[in-house]
């Protein structure tokens, strides 16, 4: 009897104290609606857009990116975290991709299938990033580019047959 009454006052401190656990809580009320929101269902939601972004990616095929920078020493990690700001203040729809090679730090953008897409990708970018160049690689190759060639290559056969 003793053990069930312990086991008894024990369950129910344990669950009060889940209850007023709240600090992970967000509170705000809206139209008169009080909302509480667990903290941690941000976390998942962006856990899930960066999975959804991940299985957009349907292969990984060579290509090529234009290599912006590419440096070592002591100050490079800054340069790398202000260059690639730079680039996606320009570009904000083309991905950017850092890398650590021991020694050293580099920026490469773009994911161009063929060269002449680099190219032109490149002559519009040169003025500002003037070190940049032109470098083989592994490029990511998203279901929505796909899509994207599929129809430009069908308006392409489209113009040929008429």
């Amino acid at each position: 009897m003793k053990i069930q009454l312990f086991f008894l006052i024990l369950l129910t401190f344990i669950n009060l104290n889940a209850q007023s656990d709240s600090s992970s809580l967000e509170k705000y009320e809206i139209k008169g609606i009080k909302v509480y929101k667990n903290s941690e269902i941000d976390d998942l939601y962006k856990a899930s857009i960066l999975k959804s972004e991940i299985d957009n990616v349907v292969d990984e095929s060579e290509g090529y990116r234009i290599q912006v920078f590419y440096d070592s020493g002591n100050e490079a990690q800054k340069t790398l975290i202000a260059m690639k700001k730079k680039f996606l203040t320009q570009y904000p729809n083309v991905s950017a991709y850092t890398s650590y090679i021991a020694p050293n730090f580099r920026l490469r953008v773009g994911d161009f299938k063929t060269n002449k897409e680099a190219q032109d990708f490149y002559k519009l970018i040169k003025r500002s990033f003037s070190n940049s160049f032109i470098v083989r690689d592994k490029i990511k190759y998203t279901l929505e580019k796909r899509e994207k060639e599929a129809e430009k290559d069908q308006k392409e056969n489209q113009q040929k047959e008429t």
